[in-house]
């Protein structure tokens, strides 16, 4: 096996056995590499003999199952060609195609699969596709919705629905509320108790309704960001006034103003750590403080006036989200919205009892009811583990768990179920959490993390956590910018993400090219959008309320997409600029001279990538993108696809109408 150095924090990752292991891995720390070396030891160990079917590996990705699968049997294949074909080694090849390396999706499938009649399914069960899924869940829960306006539900009454249904969607019909309850009951899906921690939720609002409102947990995080968004504009403030002093012209018509509003400001961020209802009325008294009129407008005259209509704005919120009531209004009203999320809970307590009988009979199942099912397998009512996830345990000598910043609680419970109390390593790094769509839970990475004490205090316990922060990838001028982005972003997010920066900072790895590649930020000038006309409108003087007067601006959603259709073009040309001076300027990268196959533009949304690929065209370059259109609905590919459908199960008509009238049959409408 090719010898490669290791880290101090790789080979103490490397050689930890002893213990479970959280393993906080910055991007391009050689992650990867790690987690295989690791593996690959245990295996080779003379005195552990590690045993590649007695492991669980997982992860997120097919791709990325795939990848670790092949980087084990290239390290055993080379282990081989180092020391011979040993029994053992000859041994772990033959068993690595069959290894427990999968998604996390596949192992609960497989889970599922192998003990279905304790779960009363047919152990020929099918994932049901996208769209089946969806018909199923609509026509169940539309048949949830009729029960409760017509009073036949046992769990609530017509009038408490009608009442629910007042809060949740007014008058836009019951096709908009199934897709609102739908969507609920999605995002419950990340929970261990699913709708039942709706119910929780309401539970706990009730027991604190009579606590002073920031004694709350909904009236706590309020507080937070109030005070979090106040401290910033103290700050500006302040930064704002030696500005404005210096300038005989501001000094005299902006500075009284500012200085007012700064003072109110103290006093509102003292009160805000104090009570609620102080807060409150410091926000209601706050002193008008107009600006005059200047007759020479500057630069920075501009920005203090935006600076203070944004702040005006800012505290009009204020009042109309965090102090819209009074300490008691707030109170009868958590426990009135209390009284309605236990209700919608029961709903979809209903609902889910109801769908999964109707997915049991049919012989189907979506994704989560798999992890759901799994879950119940392993896990009793009060979250110990079963005898089978004891069972199951026995085979495992250790479970690997890659991207564990992504894991959700039902996903975190699983593996805690079956995993030894030594015997498990998490790998992942808060920093790139990408699955909140899928109900990730970053949070989870960062309470184990706070709660493992580090591996360096050298402490004999089952537990403990270690920090990957050396980026073999990127020179330091990039790893210099993504530090101060992520410490500015992070620190603002609370302390549930868990983020510090003395830890998860990226250190280089690699040496610095004495020209190293620059960061550039270009900033592009956005048109005035609706938020910035509200804004203007709440600024005092007699000229902006003129000018607002006279403005005949366009409907919001003519302004919208006019806007980001002009500001993705204006960004696609500067992008296309830039690329083709690059190219111009013929430096060598490795090997060559740098071509165009050597860039990479990323954009946010897919449909963007057109726009700069017709830039970049404009400028003489080619370019790739992702189609907008998408593979699948190319004309041979769905051809393809009714062509495998039909073979799959000849009655599914459409997909056979769809073949029999191509160019495969040349059937014609009258002849079918």
């Amino acid at each position: 096996m090719a010898k490669r150095s290791w880290t101090e924090a790789q080979q103490a990752a490397i050689d930890t056995r002893d213990r479970t292991l959280l393993l906080s891995a910055a991007a391009g720390s050689g992650k990867t590499a790690t987690l295989t070396e690791r593996i690959v030891r245990s295996i080779l160990d003379p005195q552990e003999k590690g045993d590649i079917s007695r492991m669980l590996i997982v992860t997120f990705t097919r791709s990325a199952a795939a990848e670790l699968r092949t980087r084990i049997g290239d390290a055993l294949n080379d282990a081989i060609a180092a020391e011979g074909r040993t029994p053992h080694l000859v041994r772990q090849t033959l068993l690595l195609p069959g290894a427990h390396i999968s998604t996390i999706d596949s192992f609960c499938v497989d889970l599922v699969r192998a003990n279905a009649v304790r779960l009363g399914l047919s152990p020929a069960f099918r994932i049901a596709d996208g769209a089946e899924n969806l018909l199923l869940m609509n026509s169940t829960m539309n048949a949830v919705i009729e029960d409760c306006y017509d009073g036949k539900a046992d769990f609530c009454t017509g009038e408490e629905f009608c009442a629910l249904v007042d809060c949740l969607g007014g008058t836009r019909g019951d096709k908009e509320l199934a897709a609102t309850l739908l969507s609920l009951h999605d995002k419950t899906q990340a929970y261990i108790r699913s709708a039942g921690a709706i119910r929780d939720a309401a539970e706990v609002m009730a027991d604190t309704a009579d606590r002073p409102p920031f004694e709350t947990l909904w009236g706590a995080s309020l507080a937070a960001r109030a005070a979090r968004a106040l401290d910033s504009y103290v700050t500006r403030y302040e930064q704002t006034l030696p500005l404005l002093a210096a300038d005989p012209n501001t000094a005299a018509k902006y500075l009284p103003a500012f200085e007012t509003e700064l003072s109110d400001m103290r006093l509102l961020r003292a009160a805000l750590s104090r009570d609620y209802t102080e807060a409150r009325e410091a926000c209601l008294n706050f002193t008008k403080a107009s600006l005059k009129g200047l007759r020479e407008k500057t630069e920075q005259s501009e920005a203090a006036k935006h600076l203070k209509a944004e702040f005006s704005a800012f505290r009009k919120k204020l009042l109309t989200n965090t102090f819209a009531y009074t300490a008691e209004e707030w109170k009868s009203t958590l426990r009135a919205l209390a009284e309605k999320i236990d209700l919608l809970g029961r709903i979809l307590e209903a609902f889910s009892k109801r769908v999964w009988e109707e997915k049991r009979r049919r012989g189907v199942c979506s994704f989560n009811d798999i992890s759901h099912s799994a879950l119940r397998l392993l896990c009793d009512e009060n979250g110990a583990p079963t005898p089978l996830a004891k069972e199951l345990g026995e085979d495992f000598d250790a479970v690997y768990v890659d991207e564990y910043q992504d894991v959700n609680e039902v996903q975190h419970a699983l593996f805690a179920a079956i995993a030894k109390p030594r015997g498990r390593f998490m790998v992942g790094d808060i920093k790139q959490s990408i699955y909140g769509f899928r109900g990730a839970q970053p949070e989870i990475f960062a309470s184990i993390r706070r709660a493992f004490p580090s591996l360096k205090a050298g402490e004999d316990s089952e537990t403990a956590s270690l920090s990957l922060a050396k980026n073999f990838r990127s020179y330091s001028t990039i790893l210099h910018f993504a530090n101060l982005i992520f410490g500015r972003l992070m620190n603002g997010v609370g302390e549930n993400i868990g983020y510090r920066e003395e830890e998860d900072a990226l250190i280089p790895g690699r040496e610095t090219p004495e020209d190293p590649p620059r960061i550039t930020v270009a900033l592009f000038e956005k048109s005035k959008t609706k938020a910035e006309e509200e804004t203007k409108c709440l600024q005092n003087d007699e000229e902006t309320e003129k000018e607002n007067a006279d403005t005949d601006a366009p409907s919001d959603e003519e302004t919208e997409t006019e806007e980001i259709s002009e500001e993705i073009d204006a960004e696609a040309r500067y992008v296309a600029r830039k690329i083709k001076e690059e190219l111009a300027s013929r430096k060598r990268i490795g090997d060559h001279e740098i071509r165009p196959g050597d860039i990479a533009v990323l954009v946010r949304y897919k449909a963007s990538g057109e726009r700069f690929a017709k830039a970049l065209a404009a400028e003489g370059i080619r370019a790739e993108t992702a189609s907008k259109k998408g593979f699948f609905v190319n004309a041979e590919i769905l051809l393809a696809l009714a062509l495998l459908n039909t073979i799959d199960n000849p009655h599914r008509d459409v997909y056979l109408a769809g073949v029999l009238r191509s160019p495969l049959y040349g059937f014609t409408a009258d002849d079918l």
